[in-house]
């Protein structure tokens, strides 16, 4: 065990797993020193979601399997992959699908999160957006500018 999130065990081979999908979706160069180099931040990601998740349990918040297939549908799309392609190319590079699976859970956890901790102090009335601008205050602004400048000359 690398780390506790706390009750969720973090393992070497977690982590391992993690680093080699980082690495063969972003199409760096594996050696070893890269892997090192990448552990550290992969693990503090890692503890984030891990927290993230934990923080919608405990709000309630879940993600369904919907909401997973409809986010890999968008990766799919977005690199030009057909349905059900991402799955096979993680496996067709080693790692297992269920790295993907946990990694994307908590992205959607946090959307989630944020929308029920945002949107209640987020006022969309537009009522700033809906006043009419002042007679005159174009040319006054103009004048402002103006005597800006003769203040310069």
């Amino acid at each position: 065990m690398v780390a506790r999130v706390n009750d969720d065990a973090i393992t070497d081979f977690d982590l391992s797993q993690r680093v080699l999908f980082a690495i063969r979706t972003t199409g760096l160069q594996d050696s070893p020193e890269l892997r090192q180099r990448m552990a550290a931040q992969i693990l503090r990601q890692m503890i984030d979601e891990r927290l993230q998740i934990q923080d919608a349990k405990r709000l309630g918040l879940k993600t369904t399997d919907g909401e997973l297939q409809q986010r890999f549908a968008d990766i799919e799309r977005g690199a030009g992959m057909a349905r059900g392609q991402f799955k096979q190319y993680l496996q067709s590079v080693g790692v297992p699908y269920e790295i993907a699976v946990q990694q994307i859970e908590a992205q959607i956890a946090w959307s989630k999160i944020v929308r029920r901790r945002v949107r209640p102090q987020v006022d969309v009335s537009g009522s700033r957006d809906r006043r009419r601008p002042e007679p005159h205050a174009h040319q006054r602004r103009q004048d402002r500018i103006a005597r800006g400048r003769d203040l310069r000359a």
